[in-house]
């Protein structure tokens, strides 16, 4: 049944989210389904990357989202971690180098 008061509804998920007993857990899962990474392997390579992104190198705690998964669509191999932005941003160039390099000598 929805609710006529939106900012009660609001409020009732984000409450009914911070008591999820599984909270957090869903992300981890979804991680080792789809990566075959699991969290000590997330958290090694976080450490690595000296918990911070790839490409733009900005540190996890300058950023609103946690670090995503970057891999190859073709082989599935792990790249990194990634900013939402950065992923995003290869992914809009295909993961194309070449398209990359244009849209580089473009800026410059």
């Amino acid at each position: 049944m929805p609710y006529k008061d939106k900012e009660k509804e609001k409020e009732n998920r984000k409450k009914y989210r911070e008591n999820n007993k599984r909270k957090g857990t869903q992300r981890w899962t979804q991680i080792k389904h789809k990566y075959n990474l699991t969290k000590e392997e997330y958290e090694n390579l976080l450490k690595d990357q000296n918990f911070s992104c790839v490409i733009c190198q900005r540190h996890i705690s300058e950023l609103s989202r946690n670090l995503v998964v970057d891999h190859c669509h073709n082989t599935n191999k792990i790249r990194g971690l990634l900013c939402y932005s950065c992923n995003l941003g290869i992914g809009l160039f295909k993961d194309d180098p070449k398209i990359l390099s244009r849209a580089r000598a473009y800026l410059t």
